[in-house]
């Protein structure tokens, strides 16, 4: 009841496929600070960590960060500074998770640098990128999500309305349940023209 979250997901996608994003999470923890021990705040009987007792309001959660098949963990970090994040997977997906300890009326920020080597569709003139962004029925969450075209790329559509400059897209607001999100973007009309007359020129006439 007293926990706020805050979701950020930048991507850069490069020209080759690739794509680098950077993914966040902040949980924020509104339980009051000197909260009386009880059923509302705990702690609970018998619960310790690593020899401790959570003091009342202090929250433990298990976070989960779900990414897509092939994708990989450059760097986790909680608070600016590294942090270890188990690896597994899960239908298909890569999950990365950990606990999170949140002291009462304290935030608590995990950020992942992730790396995915094939994230887009398409060609050297246009293409489509898509992403799923969930949250979480139990949890108020806010979101941000940027996505940055190709370099020479501009954004053409968007699946949601979005705040689009050139070759980049964002989006923000309270996130309820499952939001997927689809940018198409191009080169302009003679940059299209010559990447695909190159893109034509480059294949072999006679296969041997």
């Amino acid at each position: 009841f007293f926990l706020r979250q805050d979701i950020t997901y930048d991507v850069r996608l490069e020209p080759d496929g690739r794509a680098w994003a950077n993914a966040a999470a902040t949980i924020i923890n509104q339980a009051p600070v000197g909260a009386p021990a009880g059923y509302v705040f705990g702690p609970y009987e018998g619960l310790r960590i690593d020899g401790r007792t959570l003091e009342p309001g202090e929250d433990r959660t298990w976070t989960q960060f779900y990414c897509a098949a092939g994708c990989g963990l450059v760097r986790a970090t909680e608070d600016g500074a590294d942090t270890i994040l188990e690896s597994h997977r899960e239908n298909g997906h890569a999950v990365y998770a950990g606990f999170i300890e949140v002291k009462p009326s304290q935030r608590r920020r995990v950020a992942l640098s992730l790396t995915l080597p094939r994230a887009w569709e398409g060609d050297a003139a246009s293409g489509s990128y898509r992403v799923r962004v969930q949250g979480q029925s139990t949890l108020a969450t806010r979101a941000n999500v940027t996505i940055r075209a190709p370099e020479g790329m501009a954004i053409a559509w968007t699946s949601v309305p979005m705040s689009v400059q050139g070759g980049v897209a964002t989006w923000q607001g309270p996130l309820e349940g499952t939001r997927d999100f689809e940018v198409r973007f191009q080169r302009g009309f003679f940059g299209r023209a010559w990447a695909r007359v190159w893109s034509f020129l480059s294949k072999p006439v006679i296969q041997l």
